[in-house]
């Protein structure tokens, strides 16, 4: 074997892994894609008919938690009022 047998076998058996290489990477951004479509869609489904079932409920547990995170800042402002 020449070099330059050498030389053509090592370019085509690295274009080839070159190849294989954007061709995955290309199948794992596509189902990445999906899956993330699929999630923003079912999370979506799931936001919904928690709105439609439990009404009160989500209003008063957002209710305490805005009054929760209300007063913790609060107290963090008397807190550094003082020193």
């Amino acid at each position: 074997m020449d070099f330059q047998t050498i030389f053509y076998i090592l370019g085509i058996i690295s274009m080839i892994l070159w190849i294989g290489l954007f061709v995955g990477i290309f199948l794992t951004l596509y189902r990445f894609e999906r899956s993330v479509k699929s999630f923003q869609s079912s999370f979506s489904a799931k936001v919904v008919s928690l709105f439609k079932e439990k009404n009160v409920e989500l209003a008063s547990a957002l209710g305490i938690t805005a009054a929760h995170f209300m007063i913790g800042k609060l107290k963090k402002k008397r807190k550094s009022g003082y020193n």
